[in-house]
């Protein structure tokens, strides 16, 4: 069996590297989430003139929020639950 033995400073830089990978992974995540719910909303949205599907938009704001927004005034009459 291997051993593997790791200095303080040696730690800490895997440690770093192993941090800086984690966090740009979720970035990553982030972004391909919102995506595939606009994707998702578009495929949804029922289609007439095409412009509620259009107006469905995703932006990042910062590297781990993100959001979905759907630009036409009526979508909300369109969009709501059926509950």
């Amino acid at each position: 069996m291997a051993r593997i033995t790791f200095g303080g400073r040696e730690l800490l830089r895997a440690a770093r590297r192993f941090e800086e990978g984690l966090m740009d992974k979720i970035s990553d995540i982030v972004y391909e989430t919102a995506r595939l719910i606009q994707t998702e909303a578009k495929a949804l949205a029922p289609v007439d003139d095409g412009s509620l599907r259009d107006s469905i938009e995703m932006k990042m704001l910062g590297k781990y929020n993100a959001v979905v927004t759907v630009g036409v005034h009526y979508a909300v009459n369109i969009c709501r639950p059926c509950w």
